[in-house]
């Protein structure tokens, strides 16, 4: 999944965390916030892992090869 999909799903769990509080309906809250913890995890590893490519491909041809 990319990365934009999976933050509009963190959008879309938070909006429907927010509607289940509201409708008192606290055990379903509680699993879209379960969705969005997820997704979080999920997309900061993504960006991590992009960022770890960008900082490789940035180095200066010869550095880091012992």
């Amino acid at each position: 999944m990319t990365l934009t999909n999976n933050i509009r799903d963190i959008e879309t769990s938070a909006q429907l965390a927010l509607k289940h509080c509201d409708e008192k309906n606290y055990p379903q809250a509680h699993l879209d916030l379960d969705v969005v913890e997820a997704k979080v995890r999920s997309v900061r590893t993504h960006i991590d892992h992009l960022q770890n490519v960008t900082d490789f491909c940035v180095r200066p041809a010869g550095e880091g090869t012992g």
